[in-house]
């Protein structure tokens, strides 16, 4: 993988090129959201909205993870995620419905849901993923993570 790139606006995409730019795949439904690599880099995850109604959004939401040598979806599920990272090949962190949530990478199951309740789009990660943070209410809080 060269480069991955997506289309803003509400009909949006997902493009992959390699490092000469050549379109490697194209995958649409909507905007994206969310892409991490996994800590190998051998799966892409990403978040993104389908279904969109113009001028509201995409009120459906799927995660999808890819093979990043080949380009095979290995895996989608409808669920409302607007951000992961992968914290190690096991776990994720991973914001669902407004809600911080430990998910296993493997199965996209969650494994813990009530890390941080409310409002929560967006979080940032030490480079080590031992720290996250997140901003709330004018104000921006640190979290160590212990798994």
């Amino acid at each position: 993988v060269g480069a991955i790139g997506g289309t803003e606006g509400e009909s949006g995409g997902l493009v992959v090129t390699d490092a000469a730019g050549k379109v490697r795949a194209e995958f649409d439904g909507g905007p994206v959201y969310s892409l991490a690599f996994s800590p190998d880099a051998k799966r892409l995850y990403y978040a993104y909205g389908h279904a969109t109604y113009y001028g509201t959004g995409p009120h459906c939401h799927d995660l999808r993870v890819v093979d990043a040598q080949t380009l095979e979806v290995l895996d989608e599920r409808r669920v409302h995620v607007t951000h992961l990272r992968l914290l190690n090949e096991q776990r994720a962190l991973v914001c669902v419905d407004g809600n911080l949530q430990l998910w296993d990478a493997s199965s996209l199951q969650p494994v813990e849901t009530d890390i941080h309740q409310g409002q929560v789009r967006r979080f940032e990660m030490s480079d080590d993923c031992s720290l996250f943070a997140l901003r709330k209410d004018r104000q921006v809080q640190v979290y160590r993570v212990i798994y």
